[in-house]
Parts: structure tokens; C-alpha cells; sequence
């Protein structure tokens, strides 16, 4: 009985190192979205996906600041954009809205609102 245990144990031992020497060896982490998208051959959006993944939009980060008011939020939201435009790690900052693009978000979407109504909402 020991013999087999004593098997069974060295042999489990055996499988767990080899596994892991194959995963140090052959794993490979990858952080690309492109990798989760259709191929090129697959379509014209395929294509367009990939251009989508690699933009300046993928490296923006939009930040939302909530406060128990608009006034609290407003300072809050001014404050962070200040010092965020201060740190050297960050390229550029903008805070609020520009009516210029509200007005092309209008233009944009307007003609096409109703492509947003759903059966299942």
C-alpha cells in the first residue's frame, strides 16, 4: 500500500514539474485587442477594427466625478484636471465640453437617432 502511495506521489510530483516547465517555456501573455478581433481575410470591418483598436481613443481614459452636488463636483472635477495636467506621465487634459463638438454630436447622431430605439430596451 505504501509502495503505491509512494507512486502516486512521485509520479503526481513528476506531472506537476513537467507541467511546469512546459508553461515557464511556452506561455505567452499578450495584452493586444487586436488578437480577440476577426482576421484581415474576414471583412472590411475586420479591417476597420483594427484600425479602431490602435487609435488615439484606445489610450484615452475618461474620468466621471461625482459629489453630493454640481458645485462640489464642478471644484472636484477642476481640481483633478489641474493636477492631472501637472503630472508629466499624463500628455494632455481636457476638461468639460466644448460646444463645438456638442454640435458635431448633434450633426452625428441627430440623423440616426432612431437607430437607437430598441424592441428590448
Amino acid at each position: 500500500m505504501r509502495f503505491v502511495l509512494r507512486t502516486r506521489s512521485l509520479l503526481s510530483l513528476a506531472f506537476i514539474a513537467i507541467m511546469g516547465v512546459y508553461c515557464a517555456l511556452e506561455l505567452r501573455l499578450e495584452s493586444n485587442i487586436t488578437k480577440f478581433m476577426p482576421d484581415q481575410s474576414g471583412s472590411q470591418l475586420a479591417a476597420l477594427s483594427r484600425q479602431l483598436a490602435d487609435s488615439e481613443l484606445t489610450r484615452t481614459m475618461i474620468l466621471s466625478v461625482q459629489g453630493p452636488s454640481l458645485a462640489v463636483s464642478l471644484e472636484a472635477a477642476g481640481q483633478l484636471a489641474d493636477r492631472l495636467g501637472r503630472n508629466e506621465e499624463v500628455e494632455w487634459v481636457r476638461a468639460g465640453v466644448d460646444p463645438d463638438e456638442l454640435e458635431g454630436l448633434y450633426k452625428l447622431y441627430f440623423p440616426r437617432r432612431h437607430y437607437f430605439i430598441s424592441e428590448d430596451p
